[in-house]
C-alpha cells in the first residue's frame, strides 16, 4: 500500500542524497551474474510453473486470486489473494510461525490480502506445503 500523503523534510535536508550503498552494489553484481548464468527464460518458466501450482490450490480453497487469469506474458509469481470472512491476519501469523514469509496487505477500502512471493529457488513441494497449511 502506498502512502496516502508524502511528507517532505524541511529545508536543505530534503535534497540530501546520502551515500552510495557499496555493499549493496557488490550484492547486485553477484545477483545479476547468477541470473545471467541460470538464464532469464529458465527463471521465467520456473515462475510460471510455480504460479500454476498456487492458483488452482488457492481457488480450490475458496480464495479469490487477483490477476489469476493474466496471460503468461503479463503473469507474475507474486500472488495476492483473499477470502471474504477469512481471518487473514491469523493466517498470515500462522504461516509466519511455520516459517512461511508472506506479506499482509490492506487496500484503502479495508480489505486484507495475503501476498505470496515465491521465486525460482522455491520448489513446487514447498508451495504445496503452504497450501496444506491453509
Amino acid at each position: 500500500m502506498a502512502q496516502e500523503h508524502l511528507v517532505w523534510r524541511k529545508g536543505a535536508q530534503k535534497y540530501e542524497a546520502g551515500t552510495h550503498n557499496l555493499a549493496g552494489l557488490v550484492g547486485l553484481v553477484a545477483a545479476l551474474e547468477m541470473i545471467l548464468e541460470l538464464g532469464i527464460d529458465e527463471i521465467t518458466g520456473q515462475l510460471l510453473r510455480l504460479r500454476a501450482v498456487l492458483i488452482p490450490g488457492l481457488l480450490d480453497k475458496g480464495y479469490t486470486v487477483l490477476q489469476a487469469e493474466a496471460p503468461p506474458a503479463a503473469a507474475s509469481a507474486l500472488l495476492s489473494f483473499y477470502r471474504p470472512g477469512a481471518d487473514l491476519v491469523a493466517l498470515h501469523n500462522r504461516l509466519l510461525q511455520s516459517g512461511v514469509i508472506t506479506s499482509l496487505r490492506t487496500d484503502r477500502a479495508g480489505q486484507n490480502y495475503i501476498r505470496l512471493s515465491p521465486h525460482f529457488y522455491n520448489t513446487e513441494a514447498e508451495l504445496r506445503r503452504v497450501l496444506e497449511m491453509m
